[in-house]
C-alpha cells in the first residue's frame, strides 16, 4: 500500500479574488505547516496541533500496515507448512 502522507489534498484558496484549488499533500500539512497558492501567493497555514495529530495518525497507520503485512506473511507461511505435511 502506498504511504498515506503522499496522498494529495485539494482545497480552495482563501483569497476571495483567487478561489483557485490549492494542491498539497498530507506531508506538506504536517512538515511545512503552510502551503502557498501558486496563483496569488497567499499563504495557507495549518494548525500546528492538528498537524501534530496528523503526524501521529500517519505513524500509527504505517505501523498497522507493517503489522498487517507481517501477520499475512506468517499466515501464508503456516498455510504452506500445513500443505506440505
Amino acid at each position: 500500500m502506498p504511504s498515506m502522507d503522499r496522498d494529495p489534498i485539494d482545497f480552495q484558496c482563501k483569497n476571495p479574488d483567487c478561489g483557485r484549488a490549492v494542491k498539497a499533500t498530507y506531508r506538506d500539512a504536517y512538515t511545512l505547516k503552510r502551503v502557498v497558492c501558486n496563483r496569488c501567493r497567499t499563504e495557507h497555514r495549518f494548525n500546528s496541533g492538528l498537524a501534530s495529530a496528523v503526524t501521529s495518525a500517519v505513524r500509527d497507520v504505517e505501523r498497522a500496515q507493517k503489522k498487517l503485512e507481517k501477520s499475512v506473511q506468517r499466515l501464508l507461511n503456516e498455510r504452506i507448512d500445513v500443505k506440505l505435511r
